[in-house]
């Protein structure tokens, strides 16, 4: 049987401009991280998902513009906090192990 996980939190109560910020200090940091080898999703998707966000973030800007859809961060964002989390908890694993 599969386990899906789903986050108790999210973004919602965040601006548009923080959940970008969030998204590039989390890519800023797990790339070329030795630490993160095979991420999921790939930094090569987030990277992407943040510029087509960022793009439409300042799009919105513009008056009578609506063209913002934080979902598709959000759950990006998410999906490398689980990874993340993963990470740790194994690696604490090993240290406390040992």
């Amino acid at each position: 049987m599969r386990i899906k996980q789903q986050a108790l939190g999210g973004f919602s109560k965040e601006s548009d401009e923080a959940v970008l910020v969030r998204g590039k200090a989390v890519l800023l940091a797990m790339t070329d991280n030795p630490n993160f080898v095979t991420p999921e999703p790939a930094l090569e998707t987030v990277t992407e998902i943040l510029d087509d966000y960022d793009q439409k973030l300042a799009m919105a800007k513009r008056r009578g513009s609506y063209l913002i859809n934080q979902t598709n961060l959000d759950y990006t964002v998410l999906q490398l906090g689980f990874y993340w989390k993963q990470k740790v908890r194994e690696k604490l694993r090993s240290m406390l192990t040992i």
